[in-house]
């Protein structure tokens, strides 16, 4: 096992481009007017 590295690599998004992918998943989300906590918090209720 390589050790010192992340569990998960993944690349660090801006909050432009995390807000145009949770939009692009749910489809109606508009940037700018909600938060990704919002968005988040809505999903699970």
């Amino acid at each position: 096992e390589a050790k010192g590295l992340p569990l998960v690599e993944q690349p660090v998004l801006t909050e432009g481009e995390a807000a145009k992918e949770l939009g692009e998943a749910l489809k109606g989300f508009e940037p700018g007017k909600n938060t990704r906590e919002e968005i988040e918090g809505k999903g699970e209720s």
